[in-house]
């Protein structure tokens, strides 16, 4: 009799034991990826300026980083259940997103500050 109570239903599928872990695991890489990557970035270059590389060199190529962040993140969002024509619509409208338009800010916070540096003396700029 207990043991009816304990025992799960025949139809009962049940849940693989790893799926708790594998969906937590997913939310955290989606954090680094959307938070954690661009302020690495944002240290990358500033560490960088303290040291011996051009700011207003620097201040761009991290400034592209958050711009192609920007541009590559919806689009790698891919739904199988969708068909082209309204993933692309899906990711058109990812493009509008709060979080989306930090970046491009970022980008220009970036630019604003490295112009704002002092450049380095005997630095030739090669770019």
């Amino acid at each position: 009799m207990f043991f009816s109570l304990v025992q799960p239903p025949a139809d009962f599928a049940g849940t693989p034991v790893l799926t708790p872990l594998l969906t937590d695991l997913g939310s955290i890489g989606e954090v680094a990826l959307r938070w954690a990557l661009p302020a690495v970035l944002v240290l990358a270059g500033f560490l960088a300026c303290l040291g011996r590389a051009d700011p207003e060199v620097v201040g761009r190529r991290v400034a592209w980083g958050l711009v192609v962040m920007a541009v590559i993140e919806p689009v790698t969002v891919y739904d199988p259940a969708l068909p082209l024509m309204e993933w692309g619509g899906y990711v058109v409208g990812l493009w509008g997103e709060p979080h989306q338009m930090c970046y491009p800010l970022a980008a220009l916070l970036v630019l604003v500050g490295s112009m704002a540096l002092p450049r380095r003396s005997g630095l030739v700029d090669a770019a």
